[in-house]
C-alpha cells in the first residue's frame, strides 16, 4: 500500500511539474503569426542551402518556393545533389527555368568520418560561402515555403539578435498512422525542449527544427574553425603521449609537425576571425546608438 501511494505521488508531482514548470509547453503558444517587421539598413545576403537524395517527386515545388521569395535582399541557392539517381539535380535545374540565383552540385558519397547528409551539407556550405552571404538558410528539399519564410526569418534574426533562428515545417498528417504519430512528436518535441524558454535570449536552452534553420554565417564559422583547433589539438595530445611512450614513428613525427603549423595558422585564424566578429560588433553597436 505504501508503495503504491508513493509511486502515486510521483507521478502526481512529475504532472505538476510539466503542467505548471515546464513553460506551459502544452498551450503551444509559440507561433509565427507575428508580422515581418523591418530592419535598419540594407537586407543581408541570404544563401540556402538544399541536400537533396532521390528527391524528384518534391523538388521542383521546392526550388520554385524558393526562388519566389519576397525577400528584398540578395538571394542564392544551392542544392546538393547528394548522389542521387532518380533525377533530382536535372528537374531542380528545369524548375529554376533558367534563374541564375540556383547553382547545383553533386557529391559522390560522404568523406571517411562522415554521414551522408551532413557532408551534403558541409559541401553546400562551403559553395555557398563563395557568395559571402551574411546568413545561410538549411532548409530541405521536401518543404514548400511561403512567399515570405526568408523574410520573416532574417527580420525575427536581425531585430532579436539571434545567431540561429528556426522555423518548424507543417508537417503531413493524412494518413491514420500520420495523425497518430505526428500530433505526438511535436507535443513530446515541445516537452523537451518549451518552444517559450527557446525563444527567450536569456534561456540556456536551445533547439531547432532541422528542416528550416537560419544561421548567422560568421557564427556558422566561428564554430568550424574552433572545432577544428580542438580536433588538431587532440591529433597533438594523441602524438606527444606516443611521443613520451617512445612508440612514435617518423611518419607521426612528421604528422606531428604539420599538425602543430596547422594549429598555429588556426589559431592565427580564430584570433583574426574574433577581432573582425568584435569590429563588427562595435560598428553595429555605434550604429544603434546614432540611432537612438
Amino acid at each position: 500500500m505504501a508503495t503504491s501511494i508513493t509511486i502515486a505521488m510521483i507521478c502526481v508531482a512529475i504532472w505538476a511539474y510539466l503542467i505548471l514548470a515546464r513553460g506551459a509547453y502544452w498551450r503551444a503558444r509559440v507561433r509565427d503569426t507575428t508580422r515581418i517587421a523591418g530592419i535598419s539598413g540594407p537586407w543581408p545576403a541570404v544563401a540556402a542551402v538544399i541536400p537533396a537524395r532521390n528527391e524528384s517527386d518534391y523538388i521542383a515545388r521546392s526550388m520554385q518556393s524558393l526562388l519566389r521569395q519576397d525577400y528584398r535582399g540578395p538571394l542564392t541557392i544551392v542544392l546538393v545533389d547528394d548522389d542521387s539517381d532518380d533525377g533530382t539535380g536535372a528537374v531542380a535545374t528545369d524548375a529554376a527555368a533558367g534563374d541564375g540565383r540556383l547553382r547545383v552540385i553533386r557529391t559522390t558519397g560522404p568523406a571517411a568520418g562522415w554521414t551522408g547528409k551532413l557532408w551534403a551539407v558541409s559541401q553546400g556550405i562551403a559553395a555557398a560561402e563563395a557568395s559571402y552571404p551574411a546568413y545561410l538558410l538549411l532548409t530541405d528539399a521536401d518543404i514548400e515555403h511561403a512567399p515570405d519564410t526568408i523574410s520573416w526569418l532574417v527580420s525575427q534574426s536581425v531585430n532579436g539578435r539571434f545567431v540561429l533562428t528556426s522555423l518548424m515545417a507543417k508537417l503531413r498528417c493524412v494518413s491514420l498512422a500520420e495523425k497518430i504519430h505526428v500530433p505526438a512528436f511535436i507535443y513530446f518535441f515541445q516537452m523537451l525542449y518549451p518552444f517559450a524558454w527557446v525563444s527567450r535570449a536569456d534561456s540556456s536552452m536551445a533547439a531547432a527544427a532541422g528542416g528550416c534553420m537560419l544561421v548567422r554565417a560568421d557564427a556558422l564559422d566561428r564554430m568550424h574553425m574552433e572545432t577544428a583547433a580542438l580536433r588538431d589539438a587532440e591529433q597533438q595530445r594523441q602524438i606527444a603521449h606516443d611521443l613520451r611512450s617512445g612508440h612514435l614513428t617518423p611518419v607521426q613525427a612528421s604528422m606531428l609537425e604539420q599538425t602543430q603549423a596547422k594549429i598555429l595558422t588556426d589559431q592565427a585564424a580564430l584570433q583574426r576571425h574574433s577581432h573582425e566578429s568584435l569590429d563588427q560588433a562595435l560598428r553595429l553597436q555605434h550604429e544603434q546608438d546614432v540611432q537612438d
